[in-house]
């Protein structure tokens, strides 16, 4: 049986230290950053396509069987620094497993070595070459943290290039506002099982590069959310960036767009990919709004 939330709340709490330290030692330049290893059985129950799109590795799932036709592209976290993580992995299999959609997992440069003017050019090839894969059939844009800010900045972009929109964006606790700077985030950093508020504001700063924090590119809370496509926003309450996504949430609500807010309370960073009961109903909501 899965752990209860509170379980694995504390267990994650306790293993802060060692994330704030691997984050930190990250955040050097010329680090290798290797994503972490398929899960074994994957193979068996996908086709894994291996492709390159504007340079950079795209991993692309396939379902062996009752598969939807429905492309998924989902942009892992990691606060721009780090690679693809196990985590990333046990969330982009559930939702595959509930959808029947072939899965885009696209593996970016993190900073401090890559910056978002390295990515813009790769996920412009992406909001044109998964659309073309949809066809008629649904096409949906995810992530969680960095992911889900860089899932933001896509489908912003496309708006702006009048590239096919997504029909349906799910991000989880994404990361808007790279400048992290409500007071309430740094009462909240005790709580948090993963970042500081002092590791995000270098993070940020690497990631951005020459742009300025509040750039929609770099933090997509400045951007035109009133363009968005439907969004669904699956957050926890145990979770720094929670001021902002609610601030962001209002501000797309203030003009004109659609967005559903799934707030859990003590649920975590990343908590989609915890074994636990209410990680299985994130997935399961996020599953029922890509199929539409």
């Amino acid at each position: 049986m899965p752990a209860s939330l509170q379980e694995a709340y504390e267990a994650a709490l306790a293993a802060k230290p060692a994330h704030v330290q691997a984050m930190r030692d990250a955040q050097q330049p010329g680090r290798a950053k290797e994503p972490a290893p398929m899960p074994p059985d994957v193979p068996e129950r996908f086709d894994v396509e291996e492709r390159e799109i504007a340079g950079f590795p795209v991993q692309v799932l396939h379902p062996r069987e009752r598969g939807s036709g429905i492309q998924v592209v989902y942009f892992h976290g990691g606060a721009y620094t780090l690679p693809f993580q196990q985590a990333h992995w046990r969330i982009v299999l559930g939702l595959a497993d509930r959808t029947g959609a072939d899965l885009w997992i696209p593996h970016y440069l993190p900073g401090p070595d890559g910056t978002v003017e390295d990515a813009l050019p790769f996920i412009d090839a992406l909001a044109q070459e998964v659309p073309r894969a949809a066809g008629d059939s649904r096409y949906i844009v995810a992530g969680e943290s960095a992911g889900g800010n860089m899932a933001l900045v896509q489908t912003l972009r496309a708006a702006q290039n009048g590239t096919r929109m997504p029909d349906h964006l799910v991000v989880h606790a994404p990361w808007v506002d790279l400048r992290t700077a409500d007071p309430e985030s740094v009462r909240m950093e005790p709580a948090d099982v993963l970042m500081t508020v002092d590791n995000l504001h270098l993070s940020g700063r690497n990631w951005a590069g020459d742009l300025d924090l509040t750039d929609p590119m770099v933090s997509p809370i400045f951007g035109d959310l009133g363009s968005l496509p439907p969004l669904t926003v699956l957050q926890g309450t145990h979770d720094l960036l929670l001021p902002d996504v609610l601030r962001f949430v209002e501000g797309v609500r203030a003009q004109g767009g659609e967005v559903e807010l799934d707030l859990v309370e003590g649920a975590f960073h990343v908590y989609p990919g915890a074994d636990v009961p209410e990680a299985h109903a994130a997935l399961d909501l996020a599953a029922q709004r890509i199929l539409g």
